[in-house]
């Protein structure tokens, strides 16, 4: 299973970790992995090199750690976009992807 945990600070996110695999199919074939990985990497580089949002991140087989250095109402607004791609994912596959905000 995918677990995807985002946390914030009063109203602002502040990081987010995306770890897990999905377990839908097999490598390489799985639509659940291919698309959170999809939705989490665009929105990283939206962050970084559209919004000019410092970030700090750590990608490794299976997971990804991402540390919001700065934050604004944009990156919120993609954060929040992320949140909410991911939540229909998980209304879809809810036995493959759990999304949490603490």
């Amino acid at each position: 299973m995918i677990i995807a945990t985002f946390y914030k600070i009063r109203e602002h996110y502040t990081s987010f970790s995306i770890t897990g695999h999905a377990g839908y199919a097999e490598y390489g074939f799985d639509i659940v992995c291919a698309s959170v990985s999809s939705l989490t990497i665009a929105t990283v580089k939206s962050l970084i090199t559209n919004v000019g949002t410092p970030c700090e991140y750590d990608i490794k087989k299976g997971s990804i750690i991402v540390s919001i250095l700065a934050n604004n109402e944009n990156t919120d607004l993609l954060v929040q976009t992320l949140v909410d791609g991911l939540r229909d994912i998980e209304d879809e596959y809810p036995e493959n992807i759990k999304v949490k905000i603490e």
